[in-house]
């Protein structure tokens, strides 16, 4: 059985930012992980280093990218 890692975030890039080396290594391990952001503010662009960061474990530029590029959904 697969474990499945969900990391909650308060704002778009806090899980990259504070823990993307490690979601990054969980997914090279194919393991499951979902991100859930609680909130987005305004708008919804990431901030450059968050791209770059988002950009090296490729899960995109949007909210829901680390999720995306997993193929799960948001919550």
């Amino acid at each position: 059985m697969t474990q499945h890692y969900l990391f909650i975030s308060a704002h778009l890039d806090d899980a990259i930012l504070s823990c993307g080396d490690y979601i990054h290594a969980l997914i090279q391990n194919n393991y499951q992980v979902t991100i859930a952001t609680v909130f987005t503010g305004m708008g919804t662009d990431l901030s450059m280093l968050a791209r770059i960061l988002h950009k090296k474990i490729r899960a995109g530029n949007g909210y829901d990218g680390c999720a995306q590029a997993r193929g799960y959904s948001c919550c």
